[in-house]
C-alpha cells in the first residue's frame, strides 16, 4: 500500500513514491524534514554526553586528589573544602580508677573523616543510656583535638579513641544512685580543620 501525498501545484492526490505530479507535471519536493531533525537531534544528544562525560572526568580527577600532605596539589580556585566526620560506634567502657579505685566507665568513639581536609578538633553530644534506654546523662565534649602542626585525621581515616583515654561518665560502682550506662549514643556537633592550639 503506497502513502499518498497532496500535490502543492494542483491539490492532486501524488504518491510519495512519485518525483512529478501526473496531473500538473509539477516536480515535487522529497520529505527530508525528518531526516534532517534526527541528525541534529543525534548532534545535540552527542554534544550534551560529551560535556557530560567531561564533568564525570573532572569529578574523578578531583576525588583523586591527595589531602594536602603530599602528592598532586591541589588549589583550584573552584576547589570545595568540606570538614566532615560520622560517628562508626560507640560504647561505655569499664576501668578501674588509679586514683580511688573504684569502678569507673569511660566512652570510646570511633569515628571517620568524611570530609576533604584534615581534622584537629571534634566535639560531640554524648548521652549514656541505662539498660531500658532511659538517659543517665547528657554532655558536650570534644572528643579528639591535636595541635595545628600536627597531621590531624585525614580524609578517609578512621579514628578510635586509644584505650585508657576518652570522656569519663560520673559516678561509680557503690555510688548511692548509681547506674551504670549500657549505651551510649555520641552524636558529632562541631568539627574543625584548625584548633588554635
Amino acid at each position: 500500500m503506497m502513502a499518498i501525498r497532496k500535490c502543492m501545484e494542483c491539490g492532486n492526490g501524488v504518491s510519495t513514491k512519485a518525483e512529478s505530479c501526473p496531473k500538473c507535471g509539477a516536480v515535487l519536493k522529497k520529505n527530508t524534514g525528518c531526516c534532517l531533525a534526527y541528525i541534529a537531534l543525534g548532534i545535540l544528544v552527542l554534544f550534551a554526553l560529551c560535556v557530560f562525560g567531561s564533568l564525570v572526568v573532572l569529578v574523578v580527577i578531583g576525588s583523586l586528589v591527595d589531602d594536602g600532605s603530599g602528592g598532586f596539589n591541589k588549589t583550584p580556585s573552584n576547589f570545595i573544602k568540606t570538614t566532615r566526620a560520622r560517628v562508626l560506634s560507640s560504647e561505655p567502657v569499664s576501668f578501674i580508677s588509679p586514683g580511688n579505685g573504684k569502678r569507673m566507665q569511660q566512652v570510646h568513639v570511633t569515628w571517620e573523616n568524611t570530609g576533604t581536609t584534615p581534622i584537629r578538633v571534634v566535639d560531640a553530644d554524648i548521652i549514656s543510656r541505662d539498660s531500658v534506654g532511659n538517659i543517665l546523662e547528657r554532655h558536650n565534649y570534644t572528643i579528639y583535638a591535636e595541635f595545628d602542626h600536627s597531621p590531624g585525621v585525614r580524609p578517609g581515616e578512621i579514628y578510635t579513641t586509644p584505650a585508657g583515654e576518652g570522656f569519663i561518665l560520673s559516678g561509680y560502682r557503690g555510688l548511692p544512685g548509681y547506674t551504670e550506662a549500657q549505651t551510649v549514643d555520641v552524636r558529632i556537633t562541631n568539627v574543625l580543620e584548625k584548633s588554635g592550639m
